[in-house]
Parts: structure tokens; C-alpha cells; sequence
């Protein structure tokens, strides 16, 4: 069989992170006490590069406007967008990657070939229309999870945060698995575009129609770390290393929502406008609760991990609430605030690293007094924090004022009051953190572990943070930019994304 350049363009994208993902095991087996190093470099390089390649892949096909496919793969605009994210913050996370598993004694090159196979299964997860191969993809990306989450076995709350993490997800993965079979026993199909043209025939009257789509709601529910599906988010955040944490809290939440658009917006809710009402109040029920607990519940946390852990819960709520909009320009808003919390939680999760808070070493006691000693950091680290408090003029105010613009607009007032205050409860413990870093005395008895490996002390995951910071700045000053570029025009009427966008018709 031989392959079209259309069909070949659509697939290269995946196949460099999945070629990666084969070849470092080889490279591996040549390790020997003598080139220990000379490995580990090539390893680390060869994870950079074809995540480069990756994204070089689509970006051409972004700047040209192609969107090919290749049988369950649509690698439109949506596509194109959420892998871009993944792939950034896969880089970003490789960056961070030698610092951190350096420092925890653990640089392993399997750890990276696991990662590589995490990111193309996220990308394949984002662009298939067919729900077998979507079951598959989302085991592909979750079991290396699982095990990344443990990957340092010195530690023994890896190895609990990671079996924590395996038996939740597998309940999630059944309870999907489970909608998925009794959608294709009722439709006859695994096929979105079949089963959208079933329902607009049949209507989604019949009770185990309603049950399949619970069931598989309830699964993407999970990898959001909504409300009541995030008790494994803190405990899964604060065993992974400090990277895995970071590319967790961005990668996987911007690929379940792309799906989650794919799905409801694109496949299930069409011309459903009765069962798009209810999805819409059950979001914004979903919404709120997610935001309040979220915000309040990381008020009283004393690890920063646990912290941020809750803080990307109580994100998952605001982008909850811009679906209940239920307008065209909240799909665009969506866009926008992923972009923003991407770069924002990666520098976060990073400056752990860069500070040498490796281990168990995230308490808010290892921070204090500690912007003072390393002030390039603790810079970033108060933009990065003021960023995803929502406060002006920083890049997150303006992601978290289109979505609540856009409720208020839509005639959803209370819900628009309501993830206010729940903003104002957060803007608390963002702020907490940064009074510790700046206003506080370190305390006496600390360790905090040295960089041997680095140009400077963690100089690879400095890097990555001021990428983030710099981006988070350009954003903030060019905020009309990032709208202009991740602006999604759709052509048929609200709470609907059938045009694949930017195609220039």
C-alpha cells in the first residue's frame, strides 16, 4: 500500500514522537559505565529533537492551512492546536526533565521513552473520530502516566501516588469504555460523524443513549480533575516528579478538552438543542462546585504541589463555565486560556526544579526567604503567580475576563458572580505563596539539593521557566494577538463547532 504526500502529512506528526519513543530503548541497551554520559546526552537530545520535528511537521501545516487526514485521524485545526500545546509543553518538560530526575538520582532512559509514547497517544487521542481507536489512545497516554508517576522508585510516595493514580484511572477508563460499547450496540457504529447523523435521526430520547453519554462524560470528567471526579488530582501531582506533574496539568487537561469539544460540541449536541440545555446546566452545576472547592481547598494546603494541584481543579471549573456560554466566541475564549494556563503552570511546576526543591521538598517552609537568594526566580515566580491569580495587567486577567464577559453577555449573571468571588477566594493562596518566597525568614536545618550537572545551577530548567515568563509577558502586553491567532470563526449558530476552522471557505 502505498501512501499519498496528504496521507504521509497527516501521520508525520505522530510518528516522530513515536519513533522516538522506539529508538531510546536501543540507545539505552549501549550504555556502559564508560559512556554513562555520553548516552544520556544523546538520549536527552534525541527527546528534543523529535519533538522539534514534531511541531515543525505542524506548523506547516498550520501557516498553509492544510488539514489532512488519514482513516480515524483528523489532523484539522482543532488537532493542530492541541498538539502544539502538548508538544510545547512535552519540550518544555524534557528541559526540566535532566535537572530534576538528575537530582532525584534517577535519569533513566526509559523514563523519556515512556514520556515520548504519553505524547503521541495525547495527540492521537486529540485527532481520531473513531472511539475505539479514542479508548485506545487514552490507555496509550495513561498507563505511561501511571507509570511516570512512580518512575522514582526511591521514593515511596511515587510509588503510592502512582498506584492511587492506576486504580482511579481504571475505574474512569471502564466507566468510558462501558458508554462506548452501549453507544455502538444502540447506533451500530464507533464511527462520530455516524453516530451524530443516528442521533439527529433518532433523537437521544432512548434512556441508554443518555446512560453511554453519562458514562463517557464521566471518563473525560476524570482526566479534567473535575468536581467529583478530582480526589486523585493532589496525591497523583505531589508523588510525580515535579516535570510529569507540570505536563500533566497542561497536556492532558488541553487534550480531554479538545475532545471534549470533538465530542458534545462538534458530535453529540448537534442539531440537540434540547440535550445541549441540559448538558449546559449540568456543566455549570459541574462548573461551580469545581471552582469553589478547588480555590477553598487550597487555602489550607502547607505543600505547594498540593497547591497547584488544586489551583489546576479550580482552572478546570472556569473552562467548564465558558462551554455553558453557549456561543461561538467562548470556543475562541477556551482556546485563549489554554494557551495562557499552559505557559503558566509549566513555568510553575518548573521553578520547583530551578529553586532545588527536588524530592519531597515542596513545603511551603523550603520556600521561605528563598526569593530573595535566588531573585531571577523569585521574580518569575511572583508573574507567573499574579498571572494565574487573574489579576491585571497580567495575561491570566484577561482569560478569566473574556469567559465571564461571555457568561454575562449570555445572560448567565450569577454564574458570572459566582466564579468571581470564586477568583477572589483564590487570589489568596496565589499570593500566600509569594509573601513566603519575599516576606518570610528561611528556617534553620534545610537542605536543598546542589546542581553538578547544569552550565549553572539548574540551568535547563531555568531555561524553560523564562521561556514561560517571557511568553506570559508578550501575552499580557499583545493580549489581542493570541486571540487573533487561536480564533476559531465557526459558521453555523451557537453551542456548535461543525466547521473545521480557519479553512478559509
Amino acid at each position: 500500500m502505498t501512501l499519498t504526500y496528504i496521507q504521509w502529512s497527516a501521520l508525520i506528526p505522530f510518528l516522530f514522537p513515536l519513533a522516538g519513543a522506539l529508538v531510546i530503548p536501543l540507545m539505552v541497551l549501549t550504555r556502559t559505565v564508560r559512556n554513562e554520559k555520553i548516552v544520556r546526552w544523546t538520549v536527552w537530545l534525541t527527546s528534543l529533537w523529535v519533538l522539534y520535528a514534531a511541531i515543525r511537521a505542524l506548523m506547516q501545516l498550520w501557516m498553509g492551512g492544510h488539514q489532512p487526514s488519514y482513516g480515524p485521524l483528523l489532523v484539522d485545526r482543532l488537532t493542530q492546536f492541541g498538539s502544539l500545546i502538548v508538544l510545547g509543553s512535552a519540550a518544555i518538560t524534557v528541559l526540566q526533565l535532566w535537572d530534576h530526575l538528575h537530582h532525584e538520582g534517577w535519569f533513566k532512559g526509559e523514563t523519556l521513552a515512556l514520556f515520548l509514547f504519553s505524547v503521541t497517544g495525547l495527540m492521537i487521542f486529540m485527532a481520531t473520530t473513531h472511539l475505539l481507536v479514542l479508548f485506545l489512545a487514552l490507555e496509550f497516554f495513561s498507563l505511561p502516566l501511571y507509570t511516570l508517576t512512580g518512575a522514582i522508585r526511591v521514593r515511596r510516595e511515587g510509588a503510592e501516588g502512582g498506584l492511587k493514580y492506576f486504580i482511579s484511572g481504571a475505574v474512569a477508563s471502564s466507566c468510558m469504555l462501558l458508554g462506548i460499547v452501549l453507544l455502538f450496540g444502540l447506533t451500530g457504529s464507533l464511527d462520530l460523524m455516524k453516530i451524530s447523523q443516528f442521533a439527529q435521526q433518532q433523537g437521544w430520547s432512548d434512556s441508554l443513549m443518555l446512560l453511554s453519554l453519562g458514562l463517557i462524560l464521566f471518563g473525560l470528567l476524570f482526566k479534567m480533575s473535575a468536581v467529583p471526579m478530582h480526589q486523585w488530582t493532589p496525591d497523583v501531582y505531589q508523588a510525580a516528579p515535579h516535570p510529569i506533574s507540570g505536563f500533566m496539568s497542561v497536556a492532558t487537561k488541553t487534550a480531554v478538552f479538545i475532545v471534549f469539544i470533538r465530542l458534545f460540541i462538534w458530535g453529540f449536541l448537534t442539531e440537540s438543542q434540547g440535550l445541549s440545555a441540559t448538558v449546559q446546566h449540568l456543566l455549570s452545576m459541574i462548573g461551580i462546585l469545581t471552582l469553589f472547592l478547588g480555590n477553598l481547598t487550597a487555602l489550607a494546603q502547607t505543600n505547594i504541589k498540593r497547591m497547584l494541584a488544586f489551583s489546576s481543579i479550580a482552572h478546570s471549573g472556569y473552562l467548564l463555565l465558558a462551554f455553558v456560554s453557549g456561543t461561538e466566541q467562548s470556543i475562541h475564549y477556551i482556546f485563549y486560556y489554554l494557551v495562557i494556563y499552559g505557559f503558566t503552570n509549566m513555568g510553575l511546576f518548573g521553578i520547583l526544579t530551578a529553586f532545588g526543591w527536588v524530592g519531597s521538598q515542596t513545603d511551603f517552609d523550603h520556600a521561605r526567604g528563598q526569593g530573595w537568594k535566588r531573585p531571577f526566580l523569585g521574580i518569575i515566580t511572583l508573574v507567573l503567580l499574579l498571572s494565574l491569580a487573574g489579576l491585571p495587567p497580567f495575561a491570566g486577567f484577561y482569560a478569566k475576563y473574556f469567559i465571564f464577559r461571555e457568561l454575562i453577555s449570555s445572560g448567565h449573571v450569577w454564574l458570572a458572580i459566582l466564579a468571581v468571588l470564586a477568583s477572589l477566594v483564590g487570589i489568596y493562596f496565589y499570593l500566600r505563596l509569594s509573601m513566603v518566597l519575599f516576606m518570610e525568614k528561611p528556617l534553620q536545618g534545610f537542605n536543598y539539593a546542589k546542581d553538578h550537572h547544569g552550565l549553572s545551577p539548574y540551568f535547563w530548567s531555568s531555561l524553560s521557566v523564562l521561556i514561560c515568563f517571557t511568553a506570559i509577558v508578550a501575552l499580557s502586553i499583545w493580549p489581542q494577538w493570541t486571540l487573533d491567532n487561536v480564533a476559531v470563526p465557526t459558521t453555523e449558530q451557537p453551542f456548535r463547532l461543525i466547521e473545521p476552522f480557519i479553512t478559509g471557505n
